[in-house]
């Protein structure tokens, strides 16, 4: 979570959260970032998709200009 935190007061992460449906999805992160390599370096820097407990799957997205998270709209730690 602190990563996530740390994420979102640098502009990177846009949203975050648990999937609670069907799928084997368990988490999404949606970043702002250029490239997929990006994306790809910032995920893997975490350390439970390095210990292997996390494998991430990463999709190019578009969104509106603007979206953006708060860090106090973040949780407390």
């Amino acid at each position: 979570l602190e990563g996530i935190r740390k994420g979102a007061k640098q502009g990177l992460v846009i949203s975050a959260g648990l999937v609670n449906d069907e799928t084997d999805v368990e988490f999404i992160i949606t970043l702002d970032v250029e490239t997929k390599t990006e994306a790809y370096n910032l995920i893997h820097a975490a350390k439970l998709v390095k210990s292997g407990f996390f494998t991430p799957i990463i999709y190019s997205y578009f969104a509106p200009e603007g979206l953006a998270v708060k860090a106090s709209d973040l949780p407390k730690e």
